[in-house]
């Protein structure tokens, strides 16, 4: 996977995330505080264009609205394609929940739902601070994993 390519010729090498919201002022939002620790952003335009871009992509964030466009948890379809992800392409994904029901940073809901964390949309102008200290738990507990799977000689 080729980095993206900035004005000059030179290339972006942030981590990128995938924003999934179907509000743009909200985009705007998620983007700016992406940016400011560090993510390059790109914004899927549907579903299917999520899922391709998923599928296509080394994405180190994803932030997945709960009602996009009126879907529900129940009936979120790409909720569900990233819950059937192969886990190896799972694990290196840190899927977020933004929800306007959910408690966030719920870990058991998270865990019961095979994503990372829960977002509350009340909870977004610190999005920031929660993505910093969610994907500082998920390194260190995806390190300790590895190193457990590579001592087993699983790895």
């Amino acid at each position: 996977e080729e980095a993206a390519m900035l004005p000059g010729g030179i290339t972006d090498e942030r981590p990128k995330a995938l924003i999934v919201y179907d509000d743009e002022e909200t985009t705007n939002t998620l983007i700016e505080k992406l940016e400011t620790i560090g993510y390059q952003s790109t914004v899927a335009i549907n579903v299917r264009d999520a899922a391709k871009q998923i599928k296509f992509t080394k994405f180190e964030v994803l932030l997945l609205q709960e009602d996009y466009y009126g879907s529900n948890l129940a009936g979120n379809q790409l909720l569900r394609a990233v819950q059937a992800l192969d886990t190896h392409r799972r694990r290196g994904m840190l899927v977020v929940l933004i929800s306007p029901t959910m408690v966030t940073l719920d870990d058991l809901l998270a865990f019961c739902l095979s994503i990372d964390a829960v977002v509350n949309i009340e909870d977004l102008h610190t999005i920031d601070r929660i993505l910093l200290s969610t994907v500082g738990r998920a390194k260190k507990f995806y390190d300790a994993y590895q190193e457990m799977l590579a001592s087993c000689g699983l790895e």
